[in-house]
C-alpha cells in the first residue's frame, strides 16, 4: 500500500464514524450554506459520505450538504478525528 493509499483509508476511517454518529459530529463542524467556492481545507460530504481535502477553491455541486472540518489541507488525521469528537 502506498502512503497515499493509506491516507485515503484512513480518511474514509473518519468519514464511517461521522455516518455512523452524524449529529455529535456535526455539531463539532461549520456547515457550508452557500454555493460559493470552497476554500482549501478538509471537508465532509454529507451526500456522498466522504471527507475530501481541497487544496484549491472549488465550487460545491449544487443540492450537496457539506461541513467544514479544518481550514488546512494538510491536517494530520487524528487532529480530524479529535476535532469530529469534540477533543479539540
Amino acid at each position: 500500500m502506498t502512503p497515499h493509499e493509506g491516507m485515503d483509508s484512513e480518511l474514509m476511517k473518519v468519514a464511517l464514524r461521522i455516518s455512523d454518529d452524524p449529529e455529535s459530529a456535526r455539531k463539532y463542524m461549520k456547515p457550508i450554506r452557500s454555493s460559493k467556492a470552497l476554500a482549501p481545507g478538509v471537508y465532509y460530504n454529507a451526500g456522498t459520505r466522504m471527507v475530501e481535502r481541497l487544496h484549491s477553491s472549488q465550487r460545491p455541486p449544487l443540492g450537496n450538504r457539506i461541513f467544514r472540518i479544518s481550514k488546512n489541507p494538510a491536517e494530520s488525521v487524528e487532529s480530524i478525528e479529535r476535532k469530529i469528537t469534540g477533543g479539540g
